[in-house]
């Protein structure tokens, strides 16, 4: 099965293009301009400067005698001393103020936003036979080039759990370091099932390989790199057990996209001709096939004003999710025509088994719901989204569940005493509703996600390089890969 979303789940090398030299004034377009920047950005640059200024003022805590402001009258004066002329003080901050405020106005002070890599956006992926996967906030903490030591924070902008900052010497040798007993990946215990609902069934234990390489034959500055990496859901445990991180890679944190998406953020702030940065963790994942709940009959469709507000968006279009088409629309009342009284399992079993009986199973480019309605053919992806149409259309909240190779889609009811469900079923594949015998990790829930460096909304959240100038194309390498069964 194709998966044409992002690049491939294993290690698929990238050949990345940009122009022999970009300006940084021509670039736009990074994590600052959308809220989730660190904010050690602009009191470093202020910081940088300001040194400079107090160095040569003396005000830098230097002990030596002599140096004078400049522009002060008095010329042996020094600010280390205990007596400061209110005429030095005043210089100061005049010297200060002028150097500043030309700087704001040329808006040096915001970082450059950086250009997508041509040639990294989604790429067709190997065969599979069943399954792939797809949050909001952002942490920091990272790498710093040069020295020796490693220190690690638990704490991160946005309550993200693990955020690792590294000094080591030099820019080539790899810096690994092993977790301890593992991680949460987010700090955070995977939520539990309701009660009445979908069970967990056989859970194995497996561990995963995330991240990214970057190859600089020539000069590349300002290079930012995420990576979607799983994060716990009820049916799955993710823990960190491994972070491989190259000296040259200045900061990785992790952030969360409204919708449960965690991405694995990398700042590399320069590599020189012939440098590596790696940036790979290794994760342990355990994840539980579901079983259908015992009693189907204690579901209701759900009231849409009582929704709350994170299940109300899967009721909306999505990229290649045409619920407002008249088709579609049309459709959704004519599959549910003949169930009257039906309750409301067998309203969405109605829906789904028409899907499967009228659309063909057949890879292809993808096309969405409505083009696999009136093809009358599809894979899990096409499937997936014509039931999660129809159902939107018949007021059910629907998703996306990816995981590496696969889609299949959930949806959601309420019991009787009001509790929400999210429920599984397979679009593509052998039948199961109700349940999903996968074990394979989700990668993501969802199909509409806005990311911070994109205008457009996505159904799945790629892997995304940028850089602020290169010299010479980079090779540019993402990492999903399964390291042991």
């Amino acid at each position: 099965m194709r998966y044409p979303r992002s690049p491939r789940f294993v290690a698929a090398r990238t050949s990345a293009h940009l122009p022999a030299r970009t300006p940084a004034s021509a670039l736009d377009g990074d994590l600052s301009r959308h809220g989730d920047r660190d904010s050690a950005h602009v009191p470093a640059a202020i910081s940088r400067r300001l040194t400079r200024w107090m160095l040569a003022a003396n005000l830098t805590g230097s002990s030596s005698a002599g140096s004078s402001l400049p522009g002060s009258s008095s010329a042996g004066s020094n600010l280390a001393g205990s007596k400061t002329s209110v005429s030095s003080l005043g210089a100061v901050c005049l010297a200060v103020l002028l150097a500043i405020v030309p700087t704001i106005a040329r808006g040096q002070f915001d970082t450059p936003s950086t250009p997508l890599l041509p040639g990294l956006g989604p790429n067709k992926a190997g065969k599979g036979t069943a399954g792939q996967g797809n949050g909001k906030g952002a942490g920091v903490g990272g790498k710093e080039a040069g020295g020796a030591a490693t220190s690690k924070s638990e704490k991160g902008t946005g309550g993200l759990g693990v955020t690792k900052s590294v000094k080591g010497a030099g820019a080539g040798n790899s810096a690994k370091t092993s977790v301890s007993g593992g991680k949460e990946l987010g700090g955070a215990a995977a939520p539990m099932l309701p009660e009445n609902g979908v069970r967990l069934d056989e859970q194995r234990l497996q561990r995963w390989q995330f991240g990214v390489t970057i190859q600089s034959p020539g000069e590349c500055t300002g290079m930012l790199a995420t990576v979607p990496v799983p994060t716990s859901w009820p049916e799955q445990t993710v823990k960190l057990v491994k972070e491989d991180i190259s000296p040259n890679v200045r900061r990785v944190a992790y952030r969360v996209l409204e919708g449960g998406v965690r991405q694995m953020v990398v700042e590399i702030p320069k590599l020189r001709a012939g440098e590596t940065a790696t940036a790979l963790i290794t994760v342990e994942v355990n994840r539980a096939a579901l079983r259908p709940p015992l009693d189907p009959g204690v579901f209701r469709l759900p009231d849409v004003a009582k929704l709350p507000r994170d299940v109300r968006v899967y009721l909306a279009p999505s990229p290649l999710i045409e619920v407002s088409h008249p088709t579609i629309q049309k459709l959704a009342k004519e599959v549910w025509a003949d169930q009257g009284d039906a309750d409301a399992w067998t309203k969405v079993e109605r829906i789904y088994d028409w899907v499967r009986e009228h659309v063909e199973f057949f890879e292809g480019p993808i096309k969405g719901a409505l083009a696999a309605y009136k093809d009358k053919r599809g894979d899990c992806e096409e499937l997936s989204s014509l039931f999660i149409a129809l159902c939107r259309a018949n007021k059910i909240p629907a998703r996306t569940v990816w995981v590496p190779d696969h889609c299949y889609p959930e949806f959601y009811l309420v019991d009787d005493a009001g509790v929400g469900h999210w429920i599984p079923c397979q679009a593509a594949g052998t039948r199961s509703f109700g349940g999903i015998p996968e074990f394979r990790p989700v990668l993501q829930k969802g199909d509409n996600f806005k990311v911070p460096e994109r205008k457009d909304a996505v159904r799945y959240v790629p892997e995304l390089v940028k850089a602020q100038s290169v010299t010479a194309n980079p090779q540019v390498e993402t990492v999903r890969q399964l390291l042991n069964e």
